[in-house]
């Protein structure tokens, strides 16, 4: 079992994301996140060790999210599908691209998700998780992350 992350926003991002491989998770629900976070927090690491990229797992950039912006990343998580995918797919170049996103809820631990932000392009909570591929509520999410905080470029 792969080493996995909890998600704090009080304690900002990880500098590198090497040490883990998803997130660990506390929401239960049927969806990626539970309704109405107070902030959030958006993570991005470059390309992971073994890509044969430079800065290999480092913090790129972060973001602070207020209430406004966090819950708009939350409305458009909570509908992201998350059936799985069938049929064959043709995914663009994997560089090992990873972005932990945090949101913080009134009287509960916070809840992070894993972003695989290149190649075949995933979405989990640790329990839960979406596919890009075929799946047209995942481009509005990438629509609304991108908008937030600038994909990682390479």
């Amino acid at each position: 079992m792969s080493p996995k992350a909890r998600v704090s926003g009080a304690a900002g991002c990880p500098t590198s994301d090497t040490a883990v491989a998803d997130v660990v998770n506390t929401f239960v629900g049927t969806r990626l996140v539970p309704a109405n976070p107070v902030k959030g927090l958006i993570c991005q690491y470059g390309a992971r060790a073994g890509s044969g990229l430079p800065n290999s797992g480092l913090l790129v950039r972060s973001k602070v999210l207020d209430h406004d912006q966090a819950t708009r990343l939350d409305d458009v998580i909570r509908r992201v599908d998350l059936a799985k995918p069938s049929g064959v797919f043709h995914c663009p170049s994997d560089v090992g691209s990873v972005t932990i996103i945090g949101l913080s809820y009134p009287g509960r631990p916070d809840v992070g998700l894993w972003y695989e932000a290149s190649g075949c392009q995933t979405l989990d909570n640790g329990r839960l998780g979406a596919f890009q591929g075929a799946n047209p509520s995942f481009g509005a999410f990438q629509s609304v992350i991108d908008g937030l905080s600038a994909p990682v470029t390479i």
